[in-house]
Order: C-alpha cells, then structure tokens, then sequence
C-alpha cells in the first residue's frame, strides 16, 4: 500500500472529533489533535504565532516518535497545502498565500491589551475555536485522544489537557473520560495533579510553544530513508 501524506499521524483523531473546552497550548494542539489543522481557525492561530509547516510538521511528527527524515518531508508537503487551504477558507480568498497576507492584522501574534482585562485566555480556549468541519463524532475518550502519543508535552506547555491525561493515565481511567469531562476534572483536580501554567493568561504562550518545537532537533538521514 503506498504512502500517504499523513501516515505519520495514523494514530491521531479525526478532525470530525470535538476538542476540549479548556485553554490549549499550541504544543497540545500539535500533539494530541494534529489532524484538526484542518480547521482553519487553528492553523491561523499557529501561523499568528510563527508556526511555519516545518514547525508544525516536526511537532505532529516527535509527539508520536515518528521524526524521520521521510516522514517530515511528506508532513510538510502536506501543510503546505493544508495551510494554503485553511488561509483561502478562513480569509475567504482563493489568492491567499503566506506571503501575501503577511501583514495582515489576523495574522499577527496578540497583544495583552486586546483582551478584556488584561486576560489573553480566551484565545487558547477550545471552546471559542470555531469550526465549519461536520463534527460528526461524538466527544473522544482520553484513551483516543492520547493514543500513540509517546512524547506529551511538558513545562508551561503541559496545559491542563496534558495534566488531566496524566492524572487518567495513573489511575487507569482513560477510557473513562472524554474531552467533555475534562473542564470538571480540570476544577476537581485543581491543586493536586492540574496546575494551570501561569503562561495562559498572557500573549507569550504561543510563542514560546514555537521555541520548544524549534529546539527539537531536526531528523536526520537521507530523503527516502526512514
């Protein structure tokens, strides 16, 4: 059977999945959900904070220990057109490319002051990702969700989802939840195994996500050569 361009990822939930009503770092994203790229809503929100295709790719790629040279080169080809469709989508241009839109006030990293208060949570919020995807399928169990994830994110790029999915993970209950559950395990957890990074309540969160993906090396080997 040949290769497709996300065989990398062929652990990773459909895109047709719900995801959690929580604030989720741009490494949980590219971790947990790396198919829902696919909502343009997403992948404006990484390229607001730099996120170029080889970032994402090499992200999506080392959470599910897949970082080979191959894999990263057909990763790539495959955002270059997710993200060249998800622009045309959400700008609602069919000339949209990278470059020329390089400017524009959507695509550039947020600002404190934009946010009531001072509080730039709401941007990571899934719940106020919006998306014109059928979600057809009902909320993913933690089990999905974190399957064949080997590499979880850590630091302030362990949100609350990545905490939550620790916690399940310990005490065997993975299945047992799904990502409706995790705001009231979120709040029941609070203090013990979920602390909230205190980098979700400014406009930085996204961008040092992008200096954790750009310190990971790069794969290595000959094009061809898994």
């Amino acid at each position: 059977m040949p290769r497709t361009y996300n065989s990398g990822l062929g652990t990773a939930l459909s895109a047709t999945h719900l995801i959690p009503e929580v604030a989720l770092s741009a490494v949980e994203i590219l971790t947990y959900f790396p198919l829902h790229l696919a909502w343009p809503a997403i992948t404006v929100r990484l390229l607001q904070a730099g996120f170029r295709g080889p970032d994402m790719a090499k992200a999506q790629l080392h959470a599910r220990g897949r970082l080979t040279r191959a894999e990263f080169e057909r990763r790539k080809a495959a955002l270059r057109h997710g993200i060249l469709t998800a622009g045309k989508s959400f700008f609602a241009d069919t000339n949209f490319t990278q470059t020329g839109y390089a400017n524009d006030p959507r695509l550039q990293a947020i600002v404190q002051a934009a946010y009531p208060h001072g509080d730039c949570i709401a941007h990571y919020n899934g719940a106020e990702i919006t998306t014109t995807i059928d979600e057809r399928n009902l909320a993913p169990n933690l089990q999905q969700v974190a399957n064949g994830v080997i590499n979880h994110p850590t630091g302030n790029d362990a949100g609350v989802l990545t905490q939550v999915i620790q916690w399940a993970a310990a005490a065997g209950q993975l299945a047992n939840y799904t990502t409706d559950d995790v705001p009231m395990l979120a709040e029941q957890l609070a203090g013990t195994w979920v602390n909230e990074p205190a980098a979700v309540h400014g406009p930085n969160w996204d961008t040092t996500g992008l200096a954790t993906v750009q310190a990971i090396q790069n794969p290595q080997g000959r094009l061809g050569v898994d």
